[in-house]
């Protein structure tokens, strides 16, 4: 009995002090967010079942701290979340998370509740974006009060103020907003240092080493440290001073250099238009500064002040707009849908109006859509209350249109509105749009802003069908003067009053017409705010939309007042005059029919406030009457965008217009700074993109796109972007494909000719175009019976999708026909990933000569002299051989290649747990044990790791994380090697190390213990479950892509110092000599 008191009073004060310690231990633990919900319910069993072993006294007392441990448990996680009611979400840094919301909460009192004057702030850039401030802002704005408090009303304004609050406080958290000296700081350090240097060069050289050396001569020599009587050393000095002062300066061109590569991809990224604005020519417009501001501001006041019109009689135009017979569905719900697609499509970086508010930050700061949505749904159905009158008010920047501008006529106005407005505009143009279209008020001949239809290019294509039906017709093509700065509000208003548009909608557009207002910035400074009276400002959707409309009641006049020329028998497809925007063309089949639409037309502008420009209008009959300068058969007229004879035939001139201006873009861009990704995505855009319009209307034949094709590549060449031993089909594959991204002109072509086809096809007015093609024979009436020959299908009933599948495969299998060039996209195991593999190509941040040399690389397409390999004289030379079998590389280079990447996974390992701050891995050093400073971080590095099992001898991997806070061991090895092991290399490294961690579980056994292997081949490939050990890592895929590339590169290296070619990727990129010339290749038909 007594043995059992005292075992009962042992066991009663053991369970005290470990229930103690273990209390104290879980709150700290959860106080650190290092124990979860589910190790607590884990704890809470485990003495529950301890509690349940013990019987009589012992049980009771182990029933009662387990209950006592369970309330204290629950006790404890509901006061640290009562302590933490700030932080309602994960919060993985609680420091930076307080940090940011005192800066929103003083930004909102400054912004919000002050409305104090804004400031612009800077654009990011998609690498630098921080993910984790604006998903702290987003909950700081979802858990808090702050839009009860600084947005109390809803209104556009308020929210106005917020979002630029948000904005405002993610700039001052990065610290974006820093001074920075026109002169470079570390530029100018090199280049005081190379002065120095230089400046001592000059004085020992001018030194007679046989004379007496002077005192300047001895301080110099002071200085560094020899005696300035050794001749022998002086010379040393000059050698070393010389070759240093050679190094900082080639070290100030690679900075210059990678200044200029940032400078241009972020402009890229940011302004697209200007970065290929800057392109189109060499000598740069400017404004004369000596031009008169004053009479600036009164040459424009002038333009848009309102106007008393020619005659004021709007009847006969207004007479032919009848009201809407159909209503849609304008419900709150219906507008909140058409908010948020519009919200998903905005552009990032679009130029902000006065509140400085970019999209970016309308789209993620998600907090506030849905108030945003509301106030939107508000101002569209009361706009006379609910839109701020200063969200009217534009910047109208004036951009010259000469080399030299001196007066305001040679200046172009551009309107920056607020981007909120914009969206609020485009959510109502939406609207407005619908009305139009199901009620057919705007008429066939016009073009411009209509929905579903190609635009201009259908314009076109019935131009081209009129003039091939018949010939000899009188046309006249008509020019407006200013057209969207001149049109008059009053008769606008009236063409709506005559609409009879719900109410809501004729508010808003007679709210938006009566409120705008500019504030004009001519040089760098604000020449005064100017009220726009009449015209429309283009800074926005709608703009474009209400100026067609107020054209409408002139080509419903001249429809019903004159003959058309009709295209077909049935008279399905027949015009007397085309409309696109203000482009106008009047068709007659005489002279004196033309004369009264000119006159009649010439009228009908006047009224509206509109001017023809006499010297921009031409036409091809001759007579006094009709609008414009006489074009007589050898002179041609631009219209929309395709040159045309005077009998409105496409010239053959076309063509090589568009093939000039293609490889002229594709020069210039070219000799830019861009990075791989964006080269190509600029080449698709900016270059091939110009061809779109022209495809369908020109007539091209295949052989001539593949001219074009050809003509690309010869470009590219030139420039070392591709290389002559590379694969051509591969250029044009996907970027997440192993490919480059470039369109390829002739497939293009094919697609979007089908995709024509069948738009033509689905209406009964623009099957007469199909039928015109197919009778003159034209590409586009026959594409469908071409492609089912190219491509070989059974039958026409092939869609969009199928084309483009069997372009892939046949390139595909172009590819692997070829014995070199289709080692890359061999998987005959499927072990492959291919997306994970082609990282380094989709989210690389290295130059297009840098990737062309490497996708050259990845080709093989190398020719050897040497049939074997001289140094094992056993296997043939190839680039696999010299790339991972070679032993003459195994102990420096295939080492120092898999330092590289040892170093990057190192690096990462390091920022990830708060050991380093620095982003440069040249300034990295791998160190062989690290520690934080309690002692929970441990990171070792190429470093044995001792067990109780002495006799485990793979026990020094190439990285070893233990995270005591976590309770997490990752066993980290890294192997780069050929594409043909590359599994069973993986399979190995994940298994090499599986003793040690079995040990490891021992001594650790509540520790969770991992194998991850990095293993790539070294032309940058993976296996399918390397993204999951990415993943495990947290490794993400621009590191992971600097990864691959660092593989390749150091390969690249290797191939180079075998040919015996001295050089870098950098001297690749900068074309230096040595590197100018490409290695030899493999004629590609021996492949």
């Amino acid at each position: 009995m007594l043995f059992n008191a005292i075992l009962v009073r042992l066991m009663f004060v053991y369970f005290k002090n470990a229930i103690r310690l273990s209390l104290q231990r879980t709150r700290l633990q959860l106080e650190q967010n290092a124990i979860t919900d589910a190790e607590c319910i884990c704890t809470i069993r485990l003495l529950g079942q301890i509690s349940m072993k013990f019987h009589s006294k012992a049980g009771y007392l182990a029933l009662i701290f387990f209950l006592d441990w369970t309330f204290y448990l629950i006790h404890t996680l509901l006061t640290i979340h009562q302590e933490n009611e700030n932080i309602p979400a994960k919060i993985f840094n609680k420091k930076l998370f307080s940090l940011i919301k005192q800066e929103l909460i003083k930004n909102c009192d400054i912004y919000c509740k002050n409305r104090e004057p804004k400031i612009r702030t800077k654009k990011v850039a998609k690498s630098s974006i921080n993910k984790e401030i604006i998903y702290y802002l987003n909950i700081i704005i979802r858990s808090s009060d702050l839009k009860m408090k600084y947005i109390p009303t809803g209104s556009l304004s308020e929210i106005s103020n917020m979002l630029y609050a948000c904005q405002i406080t993610y700039e001052n958290t990065v610290q974006q907003r820093k001074n920075q000296n026109v002169n470079n700081p570390k530029c100018f350090r090199l280049n005081e240092k190379i002065k120095k240097w230089q400046d001592d060069l000059n004085i020992l050289n001018n030194y007679d080493q046989s004379q007496r050396p002077s005192r300047e001569i001895i301080r110099i020599c002071k200085r560094y440290h020899i005696h300035s009587k050794d001749n022998v050393e002086v010379t040393n000095l000059k050698v070393r001073l010389n070759d240093q002062i050679t190094i900082k300066q080639t070290e100030i061109k690679r900075y210059k250099s990678r200044t200029e590569f940032n400078k241009q991809n972020h402009q890229f990224e940011f302004n697209r238009k200007q970065f290929y604005r800057s392109l189109e020519s060499n000598v740069k417009n400017t404004i004369s500064e000596n031009i008169d501001l004053d009479s600036t501001k009164k040459y424009w006041e002038e333009i848009w002040c309102g106007h008393d019109s020619t005659t004021g009689n709007y009847e006969n135009l207004i007479n032919t707009i009848q009201p809407i017979n159909l209503q849609i569905d304008t419900s709150n719900e219906k507008i909140a849908n058409i908010v948020k697609n519009n919200i998903r499509f905005l552009s990032n970086w679009k130029a902000p109006g006065k509140d400085f508010i970019y999209n970016f930050w309308i789209k993620k700061l998600t907090s506030l859509h849905n108030v945003l949505i509301n106030a939107i749904c508000e101002a569209i159905k009361n706009p006379n209350e609910n839109i701020d009158e200063s969200l009217y008010e534009g910047i109208t920047y004036l951009i010259p249109k000469k080399e030299i501008s001196s007066e305001p006529k040679d200046l172009r106005p551009i309107t920056c509105l607020s981007n909120i407005y914009k969206l609020t505009s485009k959510t109502f143009t939406t609207l407005f749009n619908e009305i139009c279209e199901i009620n057919d008020i705007i008429s066939s001949n016009q073009m411009g802003t209509r929905n579903r239809c190609q635009g201009a290019k259908e314009q076109s294509l019935i131009n081209k069908t009129i003039y091939t039906s018949h010939h000899n017709l009188s046309t006249c093509w008509i020019d407006v003067t200013k057209a969207f700065d001149s049109i008059d509000h009053k008769y606008l208003m009236k063409c709506i009053e005559k609409l009879e548009l719900p109410d809501f909608m004729a508010s808003f557009i007679k709210r938006m017409l009566e409120m705008q207002q500019v504030s004009l910035r001519c040089l760098n400074n604000d020449i005064g705010t100017v009220k726009i009276g009449n015209g429309i400002m283009q800074g926005d959707s709608l703009s474009p939309k209400l100026f067609v409309f107020a054209l409408e009641p002139l080509s419903r006049l001249l429809n019903n007042t004159f003959e058309k020329v009709p295209c077909d028998e049935d008279s399905l497809l027949e015009r007397n005059h085309l409309c696109f925007i203000d482009d106008i063309k009047l068709i007659a089949f005489d002279t004196n029919t033309l004369e009264s639409m000119c006159e009649l037309t010439n009228q009908s502008l006047l009224t509206m406030g509109l001017k023809i420009n006499q010297d921009k209008s031409n036409t091809n009959v001759t007579s006094d009457r009709v609008v414009g300068g006489f074009l007589n058969e050898t002179n041609t007229y631009k219209y929309l965008g395709i040159v045309e004879n005077s009998e409105s035939q496409i010239v053959e001139q076309n063509k090589f217009i568009l093939k000039d201006k293609i490889k002229k873009r594709i020069e210039e861009l070219c000799q830019t700074r861009l990075n791989g990704v964006n080269m190509f995505r600029a080449i698709n855009e900016y270059a091939i993109s110009s061809i779109n319009y022209y495809v369908g209307v020109v007539d091209f034949s295949p052989e001539e796109f593949k001219d074009i094709d050809k003509e690309i590549r010869q470009i590219l060449n030139k420039y070392k972007i591709i290389w002559k031993s590379a694969n051509n089909d591969r250029l044009y594959l996907k970027r997440n494909e192993l490919g480059r991204g470039l369109i390829n002109v002739e497939e293009h072509a094919e697609l979007m000719m089908f995709k024509l086809l069948n738009h033509l096809e689905s209406r009964p007015e623009t099957r007469v175009v199909v039928e015109n093609e197919r009778t003159n024979i034209a590409p586009l009436g026959y594409i469908r019976e071409y492609i089912q020959a190219k491509y070989k299908f059974n039958d026409l009933n092939f869609d969009f999708k199928d084309i483009q599948m069997e372009q892939y495969m046949m390139r595909l299998e172009k590819i692997k026909e070829k014995k070199l060039h289709g080692i890359l996209f061999s998987d005959d195991d499927h072990h492959i990933d291919i997306r994970q593999s082609s990282i380094w190509l989709s989210h690389g941040n290295i130059s297009a000569r840098e990737e062309g040399a490497l996708c050259a690389l990845q080709d093989r397409n190398l020719f050897y002299d040497q049939r074997r390999c001289e140094t094992c004289n056993k296997v043939k030379k190839t680039v696999d051989h010299i790339a991972t079998h070679c032993g003459k590389y195994v102990k420096f280079e295939y080492t120092s290649r898999h330092d590289r990447v040892l170093k990057c996974c190192h690096l990462h390992i390091m920022k990830k747990f708060g050991f380093t701050k620095n982003n440069k891995i040249g300034l990295h050093k791998t160190e062989k044990s690290m520690c934080n400073k309690d002692g929970s971080i441990i990171i070792k590095s190429d470093t044995p790791i001792y067990t109780h099992n002495q006799t485990i001898t793979e026990n020094k991997p190439d990285i070893y994380v233990q995270d005591n806070n976590n309770r997490n061991i990752d066993i980290i090895e890294i192997g780069i090697t050929n594409k043909n092991i590359i599994s069973t290399t993986e399979i190995t490294k994940h298994h090499k190390y599986d003793l040690l961690a079995n040990s490891l579980k021992v001594m650790y056994p509540t520790f969770t213990t991992s194998n991850i292997p990095v293993v790539l081949s070294w032309d940058g490939l993976v296996t399918k479950y390397n993204n999951k050990y990415m993943q495990m890592l947290g490794i993400n895929k621009k590191i992971m892509a600097f990864i691959q590339y660092s593989s390749l590169k150091s390969t690249f290296e290797i191939v180079c110092k075998d040919r015996g070619v001295r050089g870098t990727l950098w001297d690749v990129d900068e074309g230096l000599p040595g590197l100018e010339e490409e290695p030899d290749y493999i004629d590609p038909d021996l492949l």
